[in-house]
């Protein structure tokens, strides 16, 4: 592997054959089954490249930096970019844009997906008709690591988490939105990001069921979301750091979670026992529906929309701590 990678850094496009699996539709899929084939993953992603195809047994990666130019969604206008991040943005029939909610992605349900969609899942498409008629939608593609840099820092782009707090400051200066009108939302990854940047960046934020920490993934399901190797710090070491302040917020962030969900702990430990998470608001919802972390955003859509437009209009109740159904 280190021979194949020594001069990768002459390349901006590098393709694995991995007709020895042919049952696998690419090399994530045959990185669940062979050690050594996970380990070319995380070095690639180390590199900085993504799987965005895969075809008669080869899998082929792009430099990411080579995104912005390569996708064909950004050359279509599908899509646009920024200082190297992809993102879109939606604007409201109504031409006087005041307000702006950021919509994070989660990880898509075909996870190891070769289509760079697998980094920008269009969570909530129909959410422009659920919130003021005077809101812009922003999506960035979370790109980075395998699955997903989370929105982080990543080892590949030590930047990547800055640049999109950045990228959502400048997308709102250009709409001339204030800072105190914009709202970040995202479940699960979506929910890690926006409780990350509406901290670090100082917005509003509603945040489901957000992944806090690594531990579960990696042992229950061995590292399914490749963050093994792949940052320059584990999840809980960034919310540790992030949450141990003594600092009085003036953004409002309010995170939806669940007793039923394995999240449910660590948020408890990380987060909610944390010196900022004191003044964030909890809502844990009981839906017998929900089974799992995944059914969280989907059983609490109601109440994310409640308080997206709560947030929007400036409707700040005291800080709260309450069960829901």
């Amino acid at each position: 592997m280190s021979d194949a990678l020594s001069d990768i850094g002459a390349y901006n496009y590098f393709m694995v054959d991995h007709s020895a699996y042919p049952s696998c539709d690419n090399l994530l899929h045959v990185s669940r089954k062979d050690p050594g084939a996970k380990e070319l993953v995380v070095a690639l992603a180390n590199a900085g490249f993504s799987l965005y195809k895969s075809e008669e047994h080869v899998s082929k990666f792009v430099r990411n930096s080579e995104i912005a130019n390569f996708w064909h969604r950004v050359k279509e206008g599908d899509f646009l970019t920024s200082d190297g991040l992809v993102y879109q943005v939606d604007l409201p029939a109504n031409p006087a844009v005041s307000k702006l909610l950021v919509v994070f992605s989660s990880i898509g349900e075909d996870i190891f997906m070769s289509s760079l969609m697998r980094m920008f899942t269009f969570n909530f498409k129909s959410i422009a008709k659920y919130i003021p008629a005077d809101a812009a939608v922003l999506r960035i593609a979370d790109i980075g690591s395998v699955v997903g840099s989370f929105y982080l820092n990543n080892n590949s782009d030590r930047t990547f988490g800055d640049r999109v707090t950045a990228l959502i400051h400048k997308v709102s200066d250009d709409l001339r939105v204030s800072a105190e009108n914009v709202t970040l939302y995202g479940a699960s990854k979506g929910g890690t990001a926006a409780l990350y940047h509406g901290v670090t960046g100082g917005f509003n934020a509603v945040v489901v069921d957000p992944i806090v920490s690594d531990e579960y993934y990696e042992r229950v399901f061995a590292d399914s979301h490749f963050t093994q190797g792949t940052f320059p710090e584990t999840k809980q070491q960034t919310f540790s750091r992030i949450l141990e302040s003594d600092r009085l917020l003036k953004q409002k962030i309010s995170i939806i979670y669940s007793a039923r969900s394995p999240q449910y702990s660590y948020i408890g430990s990380i987060v909610r026992e944390s010196k900022l998470g004191r003044q964030f608001n909890y809502l844990n919802s009981l839906n017998p529906l929900i089974n799992d972390h995944p059914d969280v955003g989907v059983q609490t859509v109601n109440i994310a929309v409640m308080l997206i437009n709560m947030s929007m209009y400036h409707l700040k109740p005291d800080t709260y701590n309450i069960e829901v159904v």
